[in-house]
């Protein structure tokens, strides 16, 4: 699978994503870390990827890694 991750998915899970054999493109330390919910769509749009939902939106109020 194709993932989009934003720099506040924990880099744990990112890893682990890769170790499962995902395709993860992690935006910490490029030009699209700390994008607005907009931008951060059509990036995932046009790279077709899913992204990896962040905690808040998740409704949680802590991450689990």
């Amino acid at each position: 699978m194709k993932v989009l991750v934003d720099e506040n998915i924990p880099r744990m899970t990112v890893n682990r994503l890769r170790e499962l054999g995902h395709d993860v493109r992690d935006v910490r330390g490029t030009a699209e870390q700390g994008l607005g919910d907009p931008d951060r769509q059509r990036v995932r749009l046009r790279s077709g990827r899913l992204e990896a939902p962040r905690c808040e939106a998740a409704g949680r109020r802590k991450c689990a890694t």
